[in-house]
């Protein structure tokens, strides 16, 4: 445990500085538009599963199509509150 503690030590400000820039580029919009992609997909992706997983339960019924579009508007709700949270 004690040399973790001095190998944490030792780190370089030039370390930081890395993580600064880093961090410094998910402000730049490109960034925030592709992180709002990935979590309508994520979002879509889990309630697509979630949907399947009911179907699965209690049978097919003939409003699947209506459960699909209700699945992607909810996904598509969370993407953009997602987007509107980091702007």
């Amino acid at each position: 445990a004690v040399w973790i503690f001095a190998d944490v030590q030792q780190c370089s400000w030039d370390h930081f500085r890395w993580l600064a820039l880093f961090l410094e580029m998910t402000h730049n919009p490109v960034v925030k538009l592709a992180e709002t992609v990935l979590v309508g997909l994520l979002a879509v992706h889990f309630f697509g599963g979630m949907r399947l997983m009911a179907f699965e339960w209690f049978g097919w019924p003939a409003y699947q199509k209506t459960a699909a579009a209700a699945v992607l508007s909810v996904a598509v709700f969370i993407a953009m509150l997602f987007l509107f949270r980091t702007l």
